[in-house]
């Protein structure tokens, strides 16, 4: 060949077959392990490759989630009635749970809500979830 499109040619190789002469009990496994002397999960493991983008953003640093600290703000159940109670902007949910309406959002998820010893619950089903009994 005088302008060969590879540099490697199969041919040109000592023991090579011809591909209308495969070796049937050729085991690709056992051709790796011999050839690099690990096994093939390992060889798969050293081929991983590193994108441009996830370089940088393994660069970047993580930013830590702000969430505010609830262990110095306990509140009874009395407390929670009473902050209900003058909760304005609860107004629309008492009336729903009084009048037992429920909301569907998206395919088949519901939510009602309920009055329960004077505090209000928002209830939630979704087929996509599995619902605990609790008690």
């Amino acid at each position: 060949m005088n302008d060969p499109v590879y540099g490697l040619i199969i041919g040109n190789i000592i023991g090579a077959r011809d591909p209308s002469n495969p070796d049937p009990e050729w085991d690709n496994r056992r051709n790796y392990k011999d050839v690099v002397g690990k096994n093939p999960q390992e060889m798969v493991k050293g081929l991983a490759v590193q994108t441009r983008s996830q370089i940088q953003k393994e660069k970047e640093k993580y930013k830590s989630l702000k969430v505010t600290s609830i262990t110095n703000n306990l509140i009874s159940a009395d407390d929670m009635r009473v902050a209900q109670k003058e909760d304005a902007t609860l107004d629309k949910y008492r009336e729903y749970a009084k009048t037992g309406t429920r909301k569907f959002t998206g395919q088949q998820n519901v939510s009602w809500f309920v009055m329960e010893n004077n505090l209000l619950f928002r209830y939630f089903q979704s087929p996509k979830v599995i619902q605990l009994e609790m008690g």
